[in-house]
Formats: structure tokens, C-alpha cells, sequence
């Protein structure tokens, strides 16, 4: 639906064109722009090598997992690096409005756009938070990430 090189307004527009006419589809979309950014900003910041965070972004479903992904690649190597639940300055809703898209991937829920537009909303919201963390570090997530073989900071085990 989305390529790296679609920047935030681009993305915004159009999950926002799916309100009124697809709305569970709109809320899904938003949802996945939330982990594709949230994993852009782990895959820039993070400490691992590439392959590795690749790896556990597979893995990674769910806002918990996601901050403790945060938490383990970024913050515990940068401690200047504020946690996904401050980066996301609307945590406590968005991760309310988040919950819709469990319920709809699931089949256990359904939606109109009224119902939709304010977890869209949110999540928006929570994106945008991500584009200004990784703007306020000087890096673009919809660049080519840069190649790292080996961790930025040594690890011993």
C-alpha cells in the first residue's frame, strides 16, 4: 500500500480517504503505518546490526512488544532516548484506539467511520510523533536506512 520513499503526508491522505467508504480498512491502514514507522525509527536508532533488528521486527506485534523493542535497541544504549510511551505523547489513548485494530484483524469487532475516526485519529497522532523523534536526530524515515554490520555500540556478553 505504502513505499518507503511515501512520505507522512502522502500516507495520512490516504488512509484518510478510506474513512467514509472502507473504514475498518482505514483503521488497519493506520495501524500498519503506526509498526512501519515504529520499526523504521527502532531499524535507525537501534544498536543491533540490521539482519538482527530485521529479525526481531518480525517477531514484533503488539505495543509492548514494540516498546520493549524500543526499550532494548534504543534507550538502553542511548540515555537521552525517551521510551515509546513518551515519544507517543497520547500513549494512553492510542493505545486505546490501537486495541480497535485488534479487534478488527481478529474478527471480533466491526466499525463505521464514525467509530473509526478517532482511533485513526490517534494513531495518526502517534506517527507523527515518531516522524518528529526521528527529525529531532536529524534522519528522514523515508530514506534508505544505512547499512550496520556490527552493533554501534559494543555488546559483551
Amino acid at each position: 500500500m505504502f513505499f518507503v520513499s511515501d512520505n507522512e503526508a502522502h500516507k495520512r491522505r490516504r488512509i484518510l480517504e478510506f474513512v467514509q467508504r472502507e473504514p475498518m480498512i482505514a483503521v488497519l491502514l493506520a495501524a500498519a503505518n503506526f509498526e512501519w514507522t515504529a520499526g523504521r525509527c527502532i531499524l535507525f536508532f537501534g544498536n543491533s546490526p540490521n539482519v538482527r533488528i530485521h529479525k526481531h521486527l518480525e517477531n514484533t506485534h503488539g505495543l509492548k512488544k514494540y516498546a520493549d523493542l524500543w526499550g532494548a535497541e534504543i534507550c538502553q544504549y542511548d540515555s537521552s532516548a525517551p521510551p515509546l510511551n513518551e515519544v507517543v505523547k497520547n500513549w494512553d489513548q492510542f493505545s486505546e484506539a490501537f486495541r480497535m485494530r485488534h479487534r478488527l484483524i481478529h474478527g471480533r469487532g466491526t466499525c463505521n467511520a464514525k467509530m473509526a475516526t478517532d482511533p485513526i485519529s490517534q494513531m495518526l497522532s502517534a506517527v507523527s510523533d515518531l516522524y518528529a523523534f526521528a527529525r529531532s536526530r536529524g534522519k528522514n524515515l523515508n530514506t534508505r536506512a544505512s547499512v550496520r554490520r556490527k552493533p554501534k555500540i559494543a555488546v559483551f556478553d
